[in-house]
């Protein structure tokens, strides 16, 4: 039975190369679509390896509400009593850091340049994962001992010290003078920390005279916790101390890296899901020209049928004979098409650099390889069903007079 299938095929050379254009263009277009979305996906979430999953950055701002006498519109800003306060009654914090900013005059070597100065505890570096391209980050010995240091980003690096080796030489920040103990990697995921400076925040508040008041504080926390949990207690806290009311949801802003992930989880999925649906409405287009085309192959060979029904052919090798040549044109159909498919993301990938865009190399992960053949399969045997129904239902006398 295959081999007059298979022999029938090759019979008809012309049919079959029409018939599997439709479906190899489809796979081609899903193989390719597919791809690009996943290589969009990992460049994306590439961007989060920057920062700890189970972080979340504070930004403190105004009440909008009165409470217990106290007018909307008060001005909160952080201090270093209310860090250690939340620490030591929030168990669930585990590490947590000011973000503290000015901008100042930077110079040396006879060049100076306004820049943005942050100081931050060793342990903010436990939120926003860095890496240096020489020397270290800040670490908590720089904060006890107040120690006069910097990590300075790329940019600024470059600005200062070409391309000798920033490491232990100084930067004059304000009036005073600092030590250069590391300078941050630049990549795609970190661009932005090209141009910044970061100091202990003990020497930050002590140099810059603020009145250890700061907008922004950022903090990891266990696993086990609640986000929403977590944020209504960090407000009850806050509330107790300035005098606001704790369901006031504008008084802070709080961005969740965790939360991110999640909406970019879902925002992928439905993207996915759109995608899949675009490639196989491709393949539909398709997989209706191979059943028509198979359709016109049957009533063609009427006479044929009739034949075999004549001499004792069962109604389930008619109907295989059909099925089974539908779904060895669209198996080989798709597999060429699969083939163009990854011989274009591979083409792709060759003009992108993940380091100067937000796109990973695009490809196909074997489960969804797998799905496309279990996919080409379904196909083939829905395009030979019309024609099947069609031979295995004719009479074998009136096949017989189609001749005629």
């Amino acid at each position: 039975m295959y081999q007059e299938i298979i022999a029938n095929i090759f019979s008809n050379k012309t049919r079959f190369i029409l018939s599997s254009i439709g479906i190899g263009w489809g796979v081609l277009i899903l193989v390719v679509l597919i791809g690009v979305g996943k290589g969009l996906e990992d460049g994306i979430f590439n961007l989060f390896k920057g920062f700890a999953v189970n972080s979340i950055y504070v930004l403190a701002s105004r009440t909008t509400r009165p409470y217990q006498g106290n007018p909307a519109g008060q001005q909160i800003m952080f201090s270093e009593d209310d860090i250690y306060m939340l620490k030591n009654n929030i168990p669930s914090i585990m590490a947590i850091s000011p973000e503290a900013s000015v901008r100042q005059k930077v110079s040396a070597n006879n060049l100076s340049a306004d820049y943005e100065v942050k100081g931050v505890f060793s342990e903010y570096f436990e939120m926003k994962l860095l890496n240096t391209s020489s020397g270290r980050t800040l670490n908590r010995l720089d904060e006890i001992e107040e120690r006069p240091v910097v990590l300075v980003g790329s940019n600024v690096a470059e600005m200062f010290f070409d391309r000798s080796e920033p490491e232990g030489k100084h930067l004059t920040i304000g009036n005073n003078v600092y030590l250069v103990v590391g300078v941050i990697k630049n990549t795609l995921l970190n661009n932005s920390e090209a141009r910044q400076i970061y100091m202990p925040y003990s020497v930050h508040s002590t140099t810059f005279g603020y009145d250890r008041k700061f907008p922004i504080l950022a903090f990891t926390y266990s696993e086990k916790a609640d986000f929403n949990v977590l944020r209504q207690r960090f407000r009850e806290f806050m509330g107790r101390k300035y005098h606001f009311d704790p369901n006031d949801d504008r008084a802070f802003y709080f961005s969740s890296v965790e939360e991110q992930v999640k909406a970019f989880n879902s925002l992928f999925d439905t993207m996915k899901t759109f995608l899949w649906f675009i490639g196989i409405s491709t393949l539909a287009g398709g997989v209706i020209g191979v059943a028509n085309i198979m359709y016109a192959s049957a009533k063609e060979r009427t006479y044929e049928i009739g034949i075999r029904k004549a001499v004792g052919a069962r109604k389930s090798e008619i109907r295989l004979m059909f099925i089974g040549e539908s779904v060895i044109t669209t198996f080989f159909a798709g597999v060429v098409g699969m083939a163009l498919g990854f011989a274009i993301l591979k083409l792709i990938g060759i003009f992108i650099n993940p380091t100067e865009m937000l796109l990973e190399k695009p490809g196909i992960n074997w489960v969804t390889s797998a799905m496309t053949v279990v996919l080409l399969m379904l196909c083939g045997t829905l395009a030979g069903l019309k024609p099947a129904i069609y031979a295995t239902n004719l009479h074998p006398i009136d096949s017989l007079r189609s001749q005629n």
